[in-house]
């Protein structure tokens, strides 16, 4: 699994975890290619840190609230954060989502 990949797709997810995407959405959205992010996300869902589910047609991927879930979101996080103590309150943000 190409760990840039994954964070690409994890990122998608950063502002708000309750977001559904298709794997075409997150193809789009991550500029992978859609082979890659199919074969990304089935890894995460294998992982337990995605979850999809069927509605009508169409498969929905949505975030699992686990352990290994926050650890993809800190890493995406350390990304973005300017400082260590606005990577850590948005880290506690995430972990109280998680409850």
């Amino acid at each position: 699994m190409n760990i840039a990949f994954v964070v690409k797709v994890i990122e998608l997810f950063r502002k708000d975890l309750s977001l559904e995407f298709t794997i075409l959405q997150i193809s789009k959205k991550s500029k992978l290619s859609y082979n890659a992010a199919h074969r990304t996300v089935q890894a995460l869902i294998n992982q337990n840190i995605l979850s999809y589910r069927k509605i009508g047609g169409s498969t929905v991927i949505s975030l699992n609230r686990t352990p290994s879930s926050l650890g993809y979101l800190s890493l995406t996080e350390s990304f973005y954060s300017k400082t260590a103590k606005e990577f850590i309150k948005k880290v506690g943000d995430y972990e109280k989502q998680f409850r």
